[in-house]
């Protein structure tokens, strides 16, 4: 009978310390989710002066519903989301309860969850931003002339002169990242030495061939998927007897700072490089190396002048090291993590900007693969793997008039006013612009 007793107040106590576990489990899940819903809602209210408090909320609503991964157990009673425009403050209060379970027998069925979220409009105190950019052989000419001036620009703006952290990091892409020679011995990637093969090869040679009927064609030939008009010579060939020639051919294996990806899903992941390190790929070529994240202004303009094109797009792998240069964890470690930013207010924020669709895929470790639809499953997964860690993404079509890819951009953003579509150079200027003002006037307070 006694040890009855004592069983009660033991399952009692135990009771409260389950459901006070579970209780400060939820607080902790939705006061993030808060925080996004709160910086959404306002860098809209921000952008949009005709929007209404009725859609401000439904969007912070929306943010935080999509964060928030609310349970069965979890009940929300109250969702007031304020702008007090003379302080320049927004707050998102959220009221509720969540159930209990052994403490429902001792008559408490609920315990208490109020969540306040607030952003001001001030520049955060730290900012972190990597420019994603589009370096294929379609930017050639006047694109990466405009790019280059409006990044710039960019740049100046959220790298004025401030009491603030700021740091940029660049990442140019196109069919490959380049991580820089630098890295070849770094714990986290794997490249092959440097070497030759000589093989002895035979072909045909044509000594008596003979070309006529030569004439100039019009046609509409495609650069990295977009149509432009070319001309060629074009002739008939006779070849005439073939005569076989046979020789020593020495290849060079060399690495250019190309990397490639490690299998799916680890591709489209910042996490486990100990061991599954990134494939380093030998005689490939890829775009200007990446800047990883600093506060030098100047070397940050530097690299973006010294931008040059080369390759396909390939979407993903962009987005990739964008998202680890953006950590703090390796492969690159200039980043704050994830914990320190939020507790001093920080943003952090990745730029994509692209002039088409994808038309390389991954077919590990190498991006020669041409299925579209793969690479676009894949751009929109590392878009929201990047989104699941509270980084703000701004996506710039760039001339492009493809909606499959107008509509990828789109949902890859943030939310679909961070996405700009940009006929021409002059709406590529203000969309850059646009997203520095944006970065410069919003941080997170409570």
């Amino acid at each position: 009978m006694m040890f009855g007793l004592l069983v009660i107040p033991l399952l009692i106590g135990a009771g409260i310390g389950l459901d006070m576990v579970r209780a400060n489990e939820a607080r902790a899940r939705l006061a993030e989710a808060a925080d996004a819903g709160v910086l959404a809602a306002a860098r809209a209210r921000l952008l949009n002066d005709a929007m209404t408090d009725e859609a401000a909320t439904e969007l912070a609503r929306r943010h935080f519903e999509a964060n928030a991964r609310l349970r069965p157990d979890t009940h929300l009673d109250t969702f007031d989301f304020v702008f007090d425009e003379a302080a320049g403050k927004f707050t998102l209060a959220i009221t509720g309860t969540v159930d209990t379970t052994l403490l429902a027998v001792a008559g408490r069925k609920t315990m208490p969850l109020n969540i306040l979220s607030e952003a001001k409009v001030a520049p955060p105190r730290v900012l972190e931003a990597v420019l994603v950019l589009d370096n294929t052989n379609s930017m050639n000419g006047a694109k990466m002339d405009a790019l280059k001036e409006s990044a710039s620009d960019l740049i100046d703006t959220i790298m004025a002169d401030t009491d603030n952290t700021v740091k940029v990091g660049i990442v140019p892409f196109s069919t490959y990242v380049n991580v820089g020679l630098s890295h070849r011995s770094d714990s986290w990637i794997t490249v092959p030495a440097d070497h030759s093969e000589t093989n002895y090869i035979c072909g045909n040679d044509y000594p008596d061939i003979v070309y006529s009927n030569c004439h100039e064609v019009t046609d509409t030939c495609v650069n990295d998927g977009v149509p432009y008009s070319c001309t060629w010579e074009s002739c008939d060939v006779d070849y005439g007897t073939p005569v076989e020639v046979c020789s020593n051919q020495t290849t060079d294996y060399t690495w250019n700072g190309c990397v490639g990806s490690r299998n799916y899903p680890l591709n489209v992941k910042d996490e486990d490089f100990a061991t599954n390190r990134v494939p380093g790929l030998l005689n490939d070529w890829c775009t200007a190396e990446v800047l990883p994240l600093t506060e030098n202004k100047a070397a940050v303009k530097s690299k973006i002048s010294s931008l040059y094109v080369q390759g396909d797009t390939y979407i993903p792998t962009g987005l990739t090291w964008g998202l680890r240069l953006i950590s703090a964890d390796a492969p690159f470690t200039e980043g704050t993590s994830y914990a320190d930013l939020e507790s001093d207010a920080g943003v952090k924020a990745i730029i994509l900007m692209t002039d088409g669709a994808n038309t390389r895929s991954p077919q590990y470790p190498d991006h020669w693969g041409d299925n579209v639809s793969l690479a676009n499953t894949l751009t929109l997964e590392i878009c929201d793997e990047i989104k699941s860690k509270k980084i703000f993404i701004h996506t710039i079509a760039f001339e492009v008039t493809d909606s499959t890819i107008q509509n990828l951009l789109r949902n890859c953003a943030s939310d679909p006013s961070d996405f700009y579509d940009a006929g021409d150079e002059a709406e590529l200027a203000a969309a850059f612009n646009s997203i520095g003002d944006d970065l410069q006037r919003l941080a997170l307070t409570r």
